[in-house]
C-alpha cells in the first residue's frame, strides 16, 4: 500500500509533501519490523528511501532526512544486493552536507556516489548526470571553478543527449553553465 501511494506522488512538489510526511511515519514503522518480512517486500520498502529522504531534504528537514537515510542504508546493508538504493540515499545525504556548508565531506560522498552510479547505471544515465551536476556545484562552492566548469560542460552534453534540448533539467544545466563561465578561473582546480 505504501509503494502504491508513493507512485501517485512527486517528492519535488511541495503540495505533495504533507502526504509524503505521512508515508515517512509508516515507512519507519515498517522498516523497524522489515527483518521479519520476505526479502522482496523488504526491497520494495527500501526503494521508497531515496524519494523519502529527498523530500525531507527539499523541505529542509535535514536532521530527519539524515536519520532516515542512515536507517535505510543500515537496513539495505543487511538485505544485500541493494546498492542502487543505498547510492540514491547517499546522493541525498551528500546534498544535505552541501546545504550545511560541509563542502569537502559532500564532495567526497558525491565522488563515491558518482563512481558507483557509473558502475551500476552507466556513465550516460540520467541519475549519473545528476550526480555529476551536483559535484560541479560543490566544487564551485569551494572556489574550484575550472574543475567545476569542466564537469558542467560534460553534464550539459549528457543531458542534451539523454533528455533533449527542451527538457527542464537541460535548461537548468545550461543556465548554470552560462553563469559558471562568468566566474573567475583564479581558483584553479586544486
Amino acid at each position: 500500500m505504501l509503494t502504491a501511494a508513493a507512485k501517485a506522488l512527486d517528492f519535488r512538489l511541495p503540495s505533495h509533501w504533507p502526504v509524503w510526511r505521512l508515508l515517512v511515519a509508516h515507512f519507519e514503522a515498517l522498516l523497524s519490523t522489515s527483518a521479519r518480512q520476505p526479502k522482496h517486500d523488504q526491497r520494495r520498502l527500501l526503494e521508497l528511501a531515496p524519494p523519502l529522504v529527498a523530500m525531507l531534504r527539499l523541505s529542509n528537514a535535514w536532521q530527519e532526512a539524515e536519520r532516515l537515510g542512515e536507517a535505510a542504508i543500515s537496513a539495505a546493508g543487511k538485505l544485500g544486493r541493494s546498492e542502487a538504493i543505498v547510492v540514491g540515499v547517499q546522493h541525498n545525504l551528500a546534498t544535505i552536507l552541501q546545504c550545511r556548508g560541509l563542502y569537502p565531506e559532500s564532495e567526497r560522498l558525491l565522488r563515491d556516489v558518482l563512481r558507483k552510479r557509473e558502475r551500476i547505471l552507466g556513465r550516460h544515465h540520467r541519475e549519473t548526470a545528476h550526480t555529476r551536476g551536483n559535484l560541479a556545484i560543490v566544487l564551485t562552492l569551494q572556489g574550484r571553478h575550472g574543475e567545476a566548469l569542466s564537469i558542467m560542460k560534460r553534464d550539459f552534453r549528457e543531458r542534451m543527449r539523454l533528455l533533449g534540448p527542451e527538457h527542464p533539467d537541460t535548461h537548468e544545466t545550461a543556465k548554470a553553465l552560462l553563469a559558471a563561465k562568468d566566474l573567475p578561473s583564479c581558483g584553479g582546480t586544486g
